[in-house]
């Protein structure tokens, strides 16, 4: 429906923030979650939720994830990455998968020595 009403391409408000935009959309979105049952949750944590979801559960890059995101460094990013040790886990798997899938498939050629050096 924002879409419709903005006449903006754009799925998020943007316009310049200020601090009645921020506390008007975090007053609206408070009221919206209490009354769904979510207590504790606010607008700003769909935003972790978001870059969370996106490099850790998705596998999409953290470049990609910024830029999605609109942080301004891969360290602002960091701080809204939540991984647990179960998506570190499953990074290891995946890695451990990946190398020895490689290396059944890989054919290493082996010279043979001819002469002496």
């Amino acid at each position: 429906m924002y879409k419709l009403l903005s006449g903006s391409d754009r799925l998020f408000d943007d316009r310049k923030g200020n601090h009645c935009l921020v506390v008007g959309y975090s007053e609206y979105f408070s009221k919206l979650f209490k009354g769904l049952g979510i207590m504790n949750f606010i607008f700003h944590n769909l935003r972790h939720t978001f870059s969370s979801l996106l490099q850790s559960e998705l596998g999409i890059g953290a470049v990609v994830v910024q830029g999605m995101t609109g942080h301004s460094s891969l360290g602002m990013l960091q701080k809204y990455l939540h991984t647990g040790l179960d998506s570190k886990r499953k990074a290891i798997e995946m890695l451990t998968s990946h190398v020895l899938g490689v290396s059944e498939k890989a054919a290493i050629p082996v010279v043979p020595k001819t002469g002496t050096a």
